[in-house]
């Protein structure tokens, strides 16, 4: 039995290798995920800005949805 199959069974290995994996998966994930987030965010900024403006010019109308003036 060579090195690797004496000690892949071991759980100070198979901790150790977990952990690796956990973290290196952790890692990637954000690299991964950040970018989708900061993209979002930015389109939900714009979403915003365009629906005030878009809100804005229509200033005749009176009240909202929620409550409207009588």
């Amino acid at each position: 039995m060579g090195a690797i199959g004496r000690y892949a069974t071991s759980p100070a290995f198979c901790r150790s290798t977990n952990g690796a994996i956990r973290s290196k998966l952790a890692r990637t994930s954000a690299l991964v995920i950040t970018p989708w987030r900061s993209q979002l965010a930015n389109n939900w900024l714009e979403i915003r800005s365009v629906a005030r403006s878009s809100m804005s010019a229509t200033s005749w109308m009176s009240g909202t949805f929620e409550q409207p003036t009588p």
